[in-house]
């Protein structure tokens, strides 16, 4: 998906003239590429249309019949539409499982949100932390999710010249909102009892509010006098942002990145090491955002299932053993599981995400099936050896010895099964 932001004001004919310019670049240096379409005036989420905004959706050819990955073709793209499109933000991302990922966490890649309450300050800081991090070498684009595109006019009114003259300052407000938005003023009802709304509009409703007709329009006074609000008020045209975003009643801002590959890992440990050494102003405090945000929610939910099912788990042990203790030895062998883990991992070059922790907690279940197998295997043999006398230490260490000998093959069987059950999906 390749998203292309055009300067507010473009018009949809511009852009689309703009995007197809994009499309040709693509077409002419991506080889691998099955279908292409191009939208215009829709972005690549989930938002409102906007005239300054087009999409590309691009499906590539299967794996098997291209050479290079998804990855280095979107690196390409991307510098190669940010050096030949220079009045487009451009943002080319992965499409499918990863940009639904992208779509829940806000973005995908890596975020940092920025929480505070002046929203000038939290913009400021926002771009300071984008620059910084679109130098870093594992970043394709970073963006913010907030920023002043818009202007507005406001008007300030003098209570002492409306005082003088007369004016009602909701007269003031009411003629103002009458002009640009129009009002609804009653109802009619016919014959058969339907009733229909009266909206009382004028002419400049739907269009953009300029200080000409805003200055030039007037509103009555008590003596039944037409006064301008020129002669009434002071206007001033001031930046303002689009949207504001708000988590727990506090106003938000969220630095993303688009990552070359999907590890964070380098690109996090670099902006906290950055924001030791700068810190952020007074009244500005971070929060996770992207994938670690996701990851961050997810623990919570996941330890409490974690915690039932070790729960659930012993009480079905202790009820098939009858005893306390040896469900106990099962639970403590989970432990152990984690050095093949840490190992697994280091051997990888990965690290401890998402989708490792579950299936962290899907290999404590293949131990405790183990755990249930061997110690089941023990106490058969120990219940013959108990019939022919009383069970001595030296009985119960060759009870031992001969349930590993004999359960050690099925119990390897079956991890193995499972190992290479699951090594397509990893290798897909």
């Amino acid at each position: 998906n390749i998203a292309l932001t055009f300067p507010q004001g473009y018009s949809l004919e511009q852009t689309r003239e703009r995007a197809l310019e994009a499309q040709a670049l693509v077409s002419s240096h991506v080889p691998e590429i099955d279908s292409i379409v191009l939208f215009s005036g829709q972005g690549t989420g989930f938002g409102f249309s906007s005239p300054n905004q087009a999409s590309i959706r691009v499906v590539l050819v299967p794996t098997k019949d291209r050479k290079r990955s998804v990855h280095e073709i979107i690196n390409e793209v991307q510098y190669l539409l940010s050096s030949s499109i220079v009045d487009a933000t451009v943002n080319t991302t992965n499409g499918g499982f990863d940009a639904l990922v992208g779509y829940i966490s806000g973005g995908g890649g890596y975020g940092l949100k920025l929480v505070g309450e002046d929203m000038e300050l939290l913009h400021e800081a926002a771009e300071s932390l984008r620059v910084k991090l679109q130098e870093d070498p594992e970043v394709l684009v970073a963006s913010i999710d907030t920023s002043y595109d818009a202007n507005i006019l406001v008007m300030d009114m003098s209570h002492q010249l409306m005082s003088n003259l007369g004016v009602n300052s909701s007269e003031a407000g009411l003629t103002a909102n009458l002009l640009f938005q129009g009002m609804e003023v009653g109802n009619l009802t016919n014959t058969e009892g339907e009733r229909y709304p009266i909206r009382l509009e004028s002419d400049l409703k739907g269009l953009p509010i300029t200080s000409s007709p805003l200055l030039s329009a007037e509103v009555p006074a008590s003596t039944g006098e037409l006064i301008s609000f020129a002669s009434l008020a002071e206007l001033k045209e001031e930046r303002a942002v689009s949207r504001i975003v708000r988590e727990d009643r506090e106003k938000t801002v969220t630095v993303s990145a688009t990552l070359v590959s999907e590890d964070t890992k380098g690109v996090s440990a670099r902006m906290q090491d950055y924001l030791a050494q700068h810190p952020l102003p007074e009244g500005i405090k971070t929060a996770s955002g992207g994938l670690m945000e996701l990851i961050a929610d997810s623990i919570e939910p996941m330890a409490t299932a974690l915690a039932i099912a070790v729960f659930l788990v012993y009480t079905v042990m202790v009820i098939q053993f009858e005893k306390f203790r040896q469900p106990l030895i099962v639970m403590v062998s989970i432990p152990f599981s984690l050095i093949g883990v840490i190992l697994g991992l280091l051997l990888f070059g990965s690290s401890i995400s998402l989708i490792s922790f579950m299936a962290l907690i899907a290999l404590g279940g293949i131990v405790v099936n183990n755990g249930i197998i061997l110690i089941d295997a023990i106490n058969v043999l120990r219940e013959e050896e108990a019939t022919e006398g009383e069970e001595s230490l030296e009985m119960l260490r060759m009870s031992v010895a001969n349930g590993g000998a004999s359960r050690l093959r099925p119990i390897l069987m079956t991890t193995l099964t499972t190992m290479l059950g699951v090594i397509p999906m990893a290798l897909a």
